[in-house]
């Protein structure tokens, strides 16, 4: 059977054995090459170098017609990956755009700005520097958080294995904690949140629900004191993430956004992500959403955060690390310096790169590209021009 021997190759890939991964891939090919999830595992792990009969069969089974939506989905995001290996941008971008609309069909989902816009102004309603002040909870806990936002793609990754490569940091990855919680406090059967809700929520409301999330954490830690949560989307939550622990450094990972959202649009998410199906819809959720909302949590929470953008890491890897580790409150140590090695699984959609360490060839890559970006350029709008 060959369904063990994908999940073998899964693990070994997400846990950094790579070379064997590639092979076990390889060998699943050959048993059934028209299992379509195997081309983007293969052309992931050994790019540049695949086989020829590979790709003449991937795209081969393209030209099939009448293939199953999540098929044509996972081919073409593959086939694109082949171009843009050779520098086809103009076909990778076909190849893109095909795969994410079969992405949208697969999935059934789309991209609603109106709901995003909606709850940003009710966020701005309902939270002000005194009610959020109020609402701060200091829970007794031998277990640190550590909270790494951003949009994805970003370095998220890279951070939490940087900080993951400490001896006293356990990572978690990406828990979708923090939204079970949020929608517990908001209960998603009732009406839309009013202020009266969030006027007789308490510190004693959120006391049990903190505690719950530390427990959920507490399996990651390993004997640490800090566990790292590397949920990019929590940065809708930092309300929440504040109230309920006040101290707990946050890490705001930052990128040039053009090349930001152009590796998120290269990107097929498993699931969810709707935004990144369309280009357009891609730069408005990044500037109208993402932005927004963090410039409300700039206006309204009254904590440090630390902006850790990528760029500026590539360039001063040490300077950079020293100050994260710094504002984490944790003591220097060289081994965050060579983190790729650290014998940890890694599940996003970074996983290979991560293991290849600090290199600068993904910085200002949408250059090479920018012909084809006109739609996302113009949805960013001023903020496109930003270093």
């Amino acid at each position: 059977a060959i369904e063990p021997l994908i999940g073998l190759a899964n693990t070994l890939m997400w846990t950094g054995r790579l070379a064997v991964a590639k092979r076990l891939f390889y060998r699943c090919w050959r048993m059934d090459p028209e299992r379509p999830e195997l081309y983007g595992k293969i052309l992931e792990l050994d790019r540049g170098n695949i086989q020829q009969q590979v790709l003449e069969k991937l795209h081969g089974l393209l030209e099939t017609t009448d293939l199953p939506v999540r098929t044509r989905r996972l081919l073409h995001f593959s086939a694109a990956d082949d171009a843009r290996d050779r520098n086809a941008f103009p076909k990778a971008f076909h190849h893109l755009a095909e795969g994410h609309r079969a992405r949208a069909d697969h999935l059934g989902h789309r991209y609603d700005g109106q709901t995003e816009r909606d709850l940003i102004r009710q966020f701005e309603e309902l939270f002000s520097k005194e009610r959020l002040a109020g609402l701060r909870l200091h829970l007794p806990s031998a277990l640190a958080p550590i909270f790494i936002v951003g949009m994805p793609r970003s370095g998220t990754t890279l951070t939490e294995q940087i900080l993951a490569s400490h001896s006293q940091v356990g990572a978690a990855g990406e828990l979708p904690a923090m939204s079970a919680i949020h929608a517990q406090v908001f209960d998603q059967d009732r009406p839309p949140v009013t202020r009266e809700m969030i006027r007789t929520l308490s510190p004693e409301h959120l006391a049990p629900l903190a505690q719950s999330y530390l427990d959920f954490l507490a399996p990651f830690a390993d004997g640490a004191r800090f566990v790292t949560d590397k949920m990019p989307h929590n940065f809708i939550f930092l309300w929440l993430i504040t109230a309920m622990f006040p101290n707990a450094p946050i890490v705001h990972c930052t990128r040039n956004p053009v090349d930001n959202c152009l590796s998120i649009y290269q990107q097929d998410f498993e699931t969810g992500h709707a935004y990144s199906d369309d280009l357009r819809s891609l730069g408005h959720h990044y500037r109208h959403f993402y932005r927004e909302i963090m410039a409300l949590w700039g206006r309204v929470l009254e904590r440090p955060l630390l902006t850790f953008k990528y760029e500026d890491l590539v360039e001063n890897p040490e300077e950079k690390v020293r100050e994260l580790l710094q504002y984490c409150g944790l003591p220097f140590e060289p081994k965050c310096l060579s983190f790729e090695g650290a014998e940890r699984m890694v599940r996003t959609a970074s996983v290979t790169q991560v293991r290849r360490g600090i290199y600068k060839t993904s910085s200002g890559r949408w250059r090479e590209v920018e012909s084809e970006l006109g739609p996302l350029i113009d949805a960013l709008g001023e903020i496109a021009l930003e270093s």
